[in-house]
């Protein structure tokens, strides 16, 4: 497929007002020729590589006028119900090309006389370097995208509420615009003189008028060299940020949720970067799964109960480096097994200690010295007495009425101790963290 075949300018007319809530002024003379802006800027376009579409959306009251100025163009250009979706609109618009086909689509505001940004796209696609899509979506007025119509087809596939899927193929993924996979990024920015004038508003639109009538010789050349000293022609292209807000959303709002990670966050770089990790009292092993694993390919999970055979077998956590060992912290004989694999080089007790009687919870930390590196850590939390005499749940054995109390016993077995709680306003019971290391005594 030649590149003239390969690649095709979608010009999206938007109406009646541009994305800024502004009139648009594309169908206003440009200066120092016989055509609207709209006009100039699909004459642009057709010098660049490629053919070029127009998807026309446009209400009834302006839809004459602008079919009018488009008569050069018919054969060019496809109407749109105001509210038809951008992913919807763009299929339709190829559904006679190649899926192999590029596609580059254009805002008639963004006027650009020398435009690097787009001709470091088209090398790309010369090239062959194209995955995707590549695009930048910054301040109002700049706006770049660049697609292959194969990234069309697969997201027509995905619905909206299927996330996974399209987390693998693309960064990120809304059906009013795309934010997707960013391709030549670090060249784009190299570029060095990434500016481009946004018509979007009278303002800009006069002044443009002005400069133009001023410059009536090579007038493009003098332009680039205004608009360095005076940034208020341009919207400069500036490293992105990236909304992370789709990936929490739903969950991120519900603090125990929130507190349930923060277990295996605050500690995940405590996790030894050689020895093996150690989860004592696993439970259903979710943060061992979706955290500590992360950190660490040498993970053991200690649990009892047929609970956490099946799961480990229904999610095969096998694959994730996760060993279970079928042990209670209350046998020795599961100690002994854990002797075998030591040392350990950090061990995390999370949400556990409260269940146990004062003395069984000095049983187990003089356990844990037995196995415990000399240079690790052991990590967990817990939640303290409540004021009014509750119990946070009635299954625990002992909790603690203040830091100090669990910073006590913590130091009957280690030399060092950092004990912190994490202030939750909505939570009733204040989870309470504890760090450990350098244990007092050891066996060998």
């Amino acid at each position: 497929m030649s590149i003239q075949n390969s690649i095709v300018h979608m010009l999206v007319l938007d109406w009646p007002k541009n994305w800024t809530g502004a009139e648009s002024q594309i169908l206003k003379p440009f200066p120092g020729t016989a055509d609207s802006v709209l006009v100039h800027k699909i004459r642009q376009i057709e010098q660049l590589p490629g053919s070029i579409r127009i998807c026309l959306r446009s209400p009834i009251h302006l839809q004459s006028e602008i079919i009018e100025q488009l008569k050069p163009f018919t054969d060019k250009v496809y109407v749109y119900p105001i509210d038809e979706p951008e992913l919807s609109m763009f299929l339709k618009a190829s559904q006679d090309l190649e899926p192999d086909v590029f596609i580059q689509k254009h805002i008639p505001e963004d006027f650009m006389p020398v435009d690097p940004v787009i001709f470091n796209w088209l090398d790309s696609v010369c090239r062959g370097d194209l995955d995707f899509v590549f695009s930048i979506h910054h301040d109002t007025g700049v706006n770049f995208e660049a697609f292959s119509k194969k990234a069309l087809i697969h997201l027509s596939e995905v619905s909206p509420g299927w996330k996974e899927r399209v987390k693998l193929a693309f960064a990120h993924h809304h059906y009013e615009h795309f934010k997707c996979k960013r391709i030549q990024i670090r060249e784009v920015y190299q570029t060095g003189d990434l500016l481009r004038l946004t018509l979007d508003n009278e303002t800009r639109y006069q002044k443009l008028c002005d400069f133009v009538k001023s410059h009536p010789k090579d007038w493009v050349t003098n332009f680039r060299e205004e608009v360095k000293s005076d940034p208020d022609w341009t919207q400069p292209l500036v490293p992105p940020y990236f909304e992370h807000r789709p990936q929490v959303q739903g969950f991120i709002s519900d603090p125990g949720v929130v507190q349930f990670m923060e277990r295996g966050l605050v500690f995940k770089r405590r996790i030894h970067k050689h020895l093996p990790h150690l989860d004592l009292c696993s439970g259903s092993m979710t943060l061992p799964e979706f955290v500590y694993s992360l950190a660490t390919d040498k993970l053991y999970c200690m649990e009892d109960g047929e609970h956490a055979e099946r799961i480990y077998a229904e999610r095969n956590l096998e694959r994730t480096g996760i060993r279970l060992i079928k042990g209670n912290a209350l046998n020795q004989e599961s100690w002994d097994r854990l002797k075998k694999l030591a040392p350990f080089g950090s061990i995390s007790w999370t949400a556990a200690i409260e269940h146990f009687t004062i003395d069984e919870q000095n049983y187990i930390l003089s356990q844990i010295q037995t196995i415990l590196s000399e240079d690790g850590y052991l990590f967990g939390d817990t939640n303290l007495f409540q004021k009014d005499g509750m119990l946070g749940c009635w299954q625990h054995r002992n909790e603690f009425y203040c830091e100090e109390d669990l910073r006590n016993l913590m130091s009957r077995h280690f030399e060092s101790v950092d004990v912190f709680t994490s202030k939750y306003k909505n939570l009733p019971l204040q989870p309470v963290y504890f760090c450990c290391s350098k244990p007092k005594t050891r066996t060998a």
